[in-house]
């Protein structure tokens, strides 16, 4: 079953019909044989992986359940179909003897799936998540790849779960959703005994990255920059108290806390963020940042009838 893709919010449509910076005839496909540069997000990623290596906290995953009888060779061929399609999800990034990161692209080629049986266990999804578990949390190796790490579980003979581990140097939320449902639709296409289309993109991921670092060396990203310039110049840094030390080496040790929120204050959060140009997450953010603000410098805010003002 596959479920319907995410809404584009009103903010993102407004944003890509103003901003001259997406327009897509700007974004042309690079040379056939040269390798794309990094984005400015993926030599983020690189640096913190060498910041911290071995860390499997930019791991990503994405799992749901297949219900009725599996055809294998049809998901290994709607899998294969979806690394092919993106080249992103074929990119390792290997270090040149300067030190810096550099993008090779492997070829398209079978990719097969690790599955794991537990059918014969008494809970088997308690053990399909005991096994599943250190299979996704184990680091990648960024220079060697593959950065997508298929798993296939075996609940049952009809019951099945799926699990696409890929790393955020390749792969954001957004991007996880799509896959998904790319995925799905070839894996219905081809058990229907159908050949799976490999639609031409126009452009990939590589070609958005060399386009970004043209517009930076042109100057496109000045006004963006003097702005945050501006806005940041004397910002103290947030000497947020804390009940432990710091450890000499950076850890992602961490616990979490899941909770919900209820539909009418959701939406006055987006409401919120649409007026002031800003997403659902920027607004939860700066939440957040106030939050943190009130706990090191309590009093801060005053409320009354016309409600929170600095």
């Amino acid at each position: 079953m596959t479920e319907a893709p995410p809404r584009t919010s009103g903010l993102v449509r407004r944003w890509r019909s103003e901003s001259s910076l997406t327009q897509p005839d700007q974004l042309t496909r690079r040379p056939p044989g040269e390798a794309p540069p990094l984005s400015y997000a993926q030599e983020r990623m690189w640096f913190l992986e060498q910041y911290v290596p071995g860390t499997s906290a930019y791991n990503m995953w994405l799992a749901f359940r297949l219900h009725g009888p599996l055809d294998l060779t049809a998901l290994e061929a709607a899998l294969t179909a979806l690394v092919a399609r993106h080249e992103s999800l074929r990119m390792r990034f290997v270090t040149t003897s300067d030190g810096d990161p550099v993008v090779e692209v492997d070829p398209p080629g079978p990719v097969r799936w690790t599955v794991l049986d537990v059918t014969g266990a008494e809970d088997p999804v308690a053990a399909a998540q005991a096994a599943v578990r250190p299979l996704a949390a184990a680091p990648f190796d960024l220079a060697t790849g593959p950065l997508l790490r298929p798993l296939l579980v075996r609940l049952g003979p009809d019951d099945h779960a799926v699990c696409l581990v890929v790393h955020h140097i390749v792969c954001d939320g957004w991007s996880a959703e799509l896959m998904r449902d790319q995925l799905l639709a070839d894996y219905e296409t081809a058990r229907a005994g159908r050949p799976i289309d490999q639609p031409s993109h126009p452009l990939d991921y590589g070609d958005y990255a060399r386009w970004q670092r043209e517009q930076f060396d042109r100057g496109r990203f000045e006004t963006g920059l003097a702005y945050w310039r501006r806005k940041l110049t004397g910002v103290p840094a947030l000497q947020l108290p804390t009940d432990r030390p710091y450890p000499p080496a950076q850890t992602v040790n961490g616990a979490g806390h899941t909770f919900r929120i209820d539909a009418e204050l959701c939406q006055a959060v987006e409401r919120l963020g649409l007026a002031n140009r800003a997403t659902s997450f920027m607004t939860f953010l700066a939440a957040y940042q106030t939050l943190l603000v009130l706990v090191v410098r309590p009093g801060r805010l005053r409320c009354g009838r016309a409600g929170v003002r600095a």
